[in-house]
C-alpha cells in the first residue's frame, strides 16, 4: 500500500512541478539574417541556450517568475528584455469564454509593467542586434630568455602589431 502511495505522490508532484514552468522562444537576427551561435540567457538563473543555424532559440522548463532575458553575440551590442513567466497564458480564454487577464483583475493598459512580456509560453520573443566595432588596443608581451633554435624551444613567440590584426578578415 505504501509503494502505491509513493508512486502516486511522485507522479502528482512531478506533474505540479512541470505544470508550473514555462517556455520562451524566438529568433536573434541582424539586418534580417539569423545569427547562429548567439547566447541567450536568463539573468539570475542557470538557464540558457545557443541559437541554431537560423538564429532560433528555445528555452524550456523556466520556473514562474520575473526574469531578464539577455542576448549576447560577439561583435554586437548585448540586449536585455524583461519577461514574466506565469502559470497560464494571460490571453487564454477559460471554459466560460472570459480572458484570464480580466479574471485575474489585471488592467493591461494601466499596468505599470506593460513593457514586460507576460505568459506561460512566450513565442516570437525576437531580438534585432546592432553591430558594434570591437576596439583593439595594442598589447605588449615581453619575456626574456637565452637565444636558442626555434626547433629546440619549448614555446615560440611571434610579434603582431594591432595594424596587422586589423587587416585580418572579420576583425
Amino acid at each position: 500500500m505504501s509503494i502505491i502511495r509513493i508512486i502516486f505522490t511522485t507522479i502528482f508532484f512531478g506533474t505540479v512541478v512541470y505544470a508550473s514552468t514555462g517556455s520562451v522562444s524566438g529568433t536573434i537576427a541582424s539586418n534580417g539574417q539569423g545569427l547562429p551561435g548567439a547566447n541567450v540567457s536568463l539573468i539570475g538563473s542557470n538557464l540558457g541556450a545557443v541559437t541554431d543555424s537560423l538564429g532560433s532559440y528555445y528555452l524550456t522548463e523556466i520556473p514562474t517568475g520575473k526574469y531578464l532575458l539577455r542576448v549576447d553575440y560577439i561583435g554586437y551590442e548585448s540586449q536585455t528584455r524583461e519577461i514574466y513567466i506565469t502559470l497560464y497564458d494571460l490571453d487564454e480564454k477559460d471554459e466560460t469564454g472570459s480572458v484570464l487577464v480580466d479574471k485575474l483583475g489585471i488592467n493591461v493598459e494601466l499596468d505599470e509593467l506593460k513593457d514586460i512580456l507576460k505568459g506561460n509560453a512566450l513565442k516570437n520573443v525576437n531580438f534585432e542586434l546592432i553591430s558594434s566595432a570591437l576596439g583593439l588596443n595594442e598589447v605588449v608581451v615581453s619575456a626574456s630568455k637565452r637565444k636558442q633554435k626555434i626547433t629546440q624551444a619549448p614555446s615560440v613567440v611571434s610579434v603582431l602589431k594591432s595594424v596587422d590584426i586589423r587587416r585580418q578578415v572579420g576583425v
